[in-house]
């Protein structure tokens, strides 16, 4: 199983304020971190014990170590060591971006709201860091609105092939946090050759991430060549959290996963 399906089954299964569900929000939050942190450095910023972070994390991996999580996680998600100097250039950027008012406007969100609310089914497509935050946020509006448990599609997605299911009044929705326009968000195949597939399907397509060139009949909402990849993920989780509300308004809720 891989570590982030296991991480989203015990926030799925864990009861409402129980240090499971905190500690599962924690991570599917913050999963670019988690390499970088001790055992005893995140279970203080979590606000647990070292014991208890320690048992949690020993049921995600065979060998039950804290450090064999983490290695599993960092190959799953594709995680390097960063330079410090660009971390600090990254976290300038941003700041800077932010405080010149260029993140998403509320103009770019009322046209992307009004997609959302239009179609006849949402598709989601995204690596697996952005899916763990998707999850969050569902959920966690969910809860807000006295819920226990979000809805989701029950069409799976999980190969090329299965695109042809998709009709010209869907919506996808790309989220991606990856800079390079050959990334592998679907069985290995590449972001730019997935969008050339949905084409043809002549869906209405919905792009959130780096703008890689021009993309015709396609609405972008691009966080700016600027933002590195951390800054990105919080950019990321802020205008998510934007559109949230909008999925909910839909009288039939059909989220699915690709």
């Amino acid at each position: 199983m891989y570590i982030i399906d296991a991480i989203e089954d015990l926030y799925e299964s864990a009861e409402i304020n129980s240090p499971q569900e905190y500690v599962s929000e924690y991570l599917l939050r913050n999963l670019r971190i988690i390499p970088e942190r001790s055992l005893s450095s995140l279970a203080e910023e979590i606000g647990v014990s070292k014991g208890y972070l320690s048992k949690y994390t020993s049921r995600l991996t065979m060998q039950g170590t804290y450090a064999a999580f983490q290695n599993a996680l960092s190959q799953e998600i594709g995680y390097s060591s960063p330079d410090p100097a660009s971390i600090m250039a990254e976290a300038h950027s941003f700041t800077s971006l932010n405080k010149h008012g260029y993140m998403p406007k509320e103009k770019q969100i009322r046209e992307i709201t009004d997609l959302i609310e239009s179609c006849s089914f949402l598709w989601i497509i995204g690596d697996r860091s952005c899916r763990g935050i998707f999850t969050y946020l569902m959920r966690a509006f969910w809860k807000n609105n006295g819920r226990t448990k979000y809805v989701t599609g029950d069409r799976l997605i999980r190969s090329p092939e299965m695109i042809s299911c998709i009709s010209e009044n869907d919506l996808v929705m790309i989220i991606s946090v990856n800079d390079s326009p050959d990334e592998y968000i679907l069985k290995n195949v590449p972001t730019l050759e997935i969008i050339s597939l949905l084409k043809k399907q002549r869906c209405r397509i919905l792009f959130i991430g780096e703008d890689h060139g021009p993309h015709r009949g396609i609405t972008v909402c691009s966080l700016g060549d600027a933002l590195g990849f951390y800054a990105s993920v919080t950019a990321l989780q802020r205008f998510v959290a934007a559109l949230t509300e909008s999925f909910m308004k839909r009288k039939h809720i059909s989220v699915h996963e690709m």
